[in-house]
């Protein structure tokens, strides 16, 4: 059965949004799966690119107590806060770890992020964030990070997976 506005899936019954080919709550395809690869696409991207205008003006509202915040340039509000120490950030599959900034339904896929694209661990300085070798990159600051390589990640960095942009914020 299929609603008008978006679909149920197959295995476990859950609604997702309209255009959706794999299920956003346990990752089965959907019969319109075969239209896009299971792994993550190369783009033909540049090595670096020029900061949005809107993210060189960005002020957040909410700075967490504890914890990173993640925002898209174009909010003062954050999509996420992660309390945790150490997490994954990338598209969450039934084998990912317990905690794992989850940016599928912000068609990560589309953008180029990988399953596992990279990991953020608290330090006494603040944040490092390590590239797990993913397929379309990781960059700082538009700097590209090296795969496995820790680099600090300052609060109120520019942070871009693939070609999804994102900010960081943390008190210190």
């Amino acid at each position: 059965m299929q609603s008008p506005s978006g679909k149920f899936c197959p295995a476990c019954k859950r609604y997702n949004e309209p255009g959706a080919i794999f299920c956003v709550h346990c990752g089965a395809p959907f019969e319109d799966a075969h239209l896009r690869p299971v792994t993550t696409t190369r783009f033909g991207m540049p090595e670096s690119a020029e900061p949005e205008v809107a993210a060189r003006r960005w002020s957040p509202q909410i700075l967490p107590d504890t914890g990173i915040a993640f925002f898209f340039p174009e909010d003062q509000m954050p999509f996420e806060i992660c309390p945790e120490d150490e997490f994954l950030i990338g598209r969450k599959t039934d084998d990912s770890p317990e905690y794992m900034l989850d940016l599928a339904i912000y068609d990560a896929f589309g953008h180029g992020v990988s399953r596992r694209h990279a990991r953020v661990r608290r330090t006494p300085e603040g944040y490092e964030i390590t590239d797990l070798e993913s397929t379309n990159g990781t960059w700082v600051n538009e700097q590209r990070l090296a795969p496995h390589q820790p680099q600090f990640l300052p609060s109120g960095a520019m942070l871009r997976l693939g070609r999804m942009r994102m900010m960081v914020a943390y008190k210190k």
